[in-house]
């Protein structure tokens, strides 16, 4: 009985260690793992929302920089003067070295140049600004000398910010030439006076954006999702933007915007869709996983994704579960050891006292019971050992009486006998 009680409490904690980590099934009762997975989602979320909103807010300003340097009436006026200067220089000049030395030398161009340079270096953000002729695409002021007379004539970000009927257009590309990896904002310069009630674009503003600065937006959070935690830039064709923080399952590590990480959240997210899901990352790892779309303008978006190793939200439970089955594996060994022993001490006397009966019902009433004490065995055994005396005190009586009796009948018999021969020989002497 007791080991089945041993074996009984055994199971019985596992069965709670169970219930305690994973709940109890049917019911509203979550365990310990599910409360972990939903506390990681909701940080992953947090993050993730904070990211988006975070790049929303960098955009945005961005866009209130080229906005505002292009709709100043300073800005306007130089770009104005400048363009006219450009064209009717761009008659005069042969080749572009002249062209290039008598611009420079201008004083719009200078002025304009000053003006660019104010602006970019007021933000470390700013690689670099250009003003772009509407009318020839030729960059007409740069504060990137390489740039200077750039032919952007068939870019088609340029075409685009070069319209005026829509709202201001702001265009966000990457792989301009000659800018590495950067990020690019063309907005339009526009005079303002109009023609046939449209304002007339005279120029166009490129502002080059580091994407080193915009990067250190995206992965600052970093440190808050711990040793495995990433956070993952892709645009809109999983391209990646950002450096994986693990290399790949070869041990090979890749170049932002030379590869396109094609996993299930980097799909969804490139793709506009945003949520939370438990999956496996470019490294073939279980992650859990937060994604979110944030649209860069009308015809292009990025997706964030912020995602951190299972095995690093889950490690403490599972290590803490080898520590409660360990236990209880030793519990549970003390446990049936120690029913085994009070088992086995328990059940000696009853043993003895049953072997001892075991010879009373073979016929051997001296037999007595050698088990002394106050316990219930104890007290069976004096109450089996009194009842054994009375029973061969019984025993002998009966056989006295038995001797006795017998003897009266041999007596008996032999009155009975005599009586007869006594009889007999009457009858003899009478015939």
């Amino acid at each position: 009985m007791l080991v089945y009680f041993g074996i009984t409490f055994a199971l019985t904690v596992f069965v709670f260690l169970f219930f305690a980590l994973w709940g109890i099934p049917f019911t509203e009762i979550q365990g310990e793992y599910y409360a972990k997975e939903k506390a990681a989602l909701i940080e992953l979320n947090m993050i993730a929302d904070f990211k988006k909103n975070e790049l929303k807010r960098y955009m945005n300003e961005r866009r209130g920089d080229a906005h505002s340097f292009s709709e100043s009436t300073l800005t306007k006026k130089q770009a104005v003067l400048l363009s006219t200067v450009f064209n009717q220089l761009k008659g005069k000049e042969k080749n572009e070295e002249s062209f290039r030395a008598a611009l420079i030398k201008i004083t719009a161009y200078q002025d304009m140049l000053k003006h660019l340079i104010s602006t970019v270096s007021a933000y470390s953000t700013y690689h670099s600004a250009t003003i772009i002729d509407a009318e020839t695409g030729a960059a007409i002021v740069s504060t990137d000398d390489r740039r200077l007379l750039a032919d952007f004539s068939g870019d088609k970000n340029f075409i685009k910010a070069k319209d005026p009927l829509g709202p201001e257009f702001i265009d966000i590309s990457k792989g301009l030439a000659d800018s590495g990896n950067h990020l690019a904002i063309y907005h339009p310069i526009m005079d303002d006076e109009t023609h046939n009630d449209r304002h007339v674009v005279r120029s166009v503003l490129l502002l080059v954006i580091d994407l080193s600065e915009y990067i250190k937006q995206v992965t600052a959070e970093e440190r808050r999702l711990s040793k495995t935690g990433e956070i993952i830039l892709v645009s809109d064709d999983q391209t990646l933007l950002s450096p994986l923080k693990f290399p790949l399952p070869d041990g090979s590590t890749v170049t932002p915007f030379q590869y396109k990480l094609l996993t299930k959240e980097t799909v969804l997210a490139a793709s506009g869709s945003e949520g939370i899901m438990r999956t496996i990352d470019y490294r073939g790892v279980p992650v859990l996983s937060a994604y979110r779309h944030l649209l860069v303008n009308s015809e292009m978006g990025w997706g964030i994704i912020v995602k951190v190793d299972e095995s690093e939200v889950f490690g403490p439970i599972k290590q803490r579960l080898s520590y409660f089955c360990l236990v209880a594996f030793l519990v549970c060994a003390v446990v049936v050891i120690f029913s085994f022993f009070i088992a086995s001490k328990l059940a000696r006397p009853i043993q003895i006292l049953s072997q001892t009966a075991s010879k009373v019902g073979a016929g051997d009433l001296t037999v007595r019971s050698p088990l002394e004490g106050f316990d219930e065995v104890g007290i069976l055994s004096q109450a089996f050992n009194s009842m054994m005396e009375n029973m061969q005190e019984s025993h002998n009586k009966l056989s006295l009486e038995i001797v006795a009796r017998k003897g009266a009948q041999e007596e008996l018999v032999k009155m009975v006998s005599d009586l007869s021969d006594a009889l007999e020989k009457v009858n003899v002497l009478s015939g």
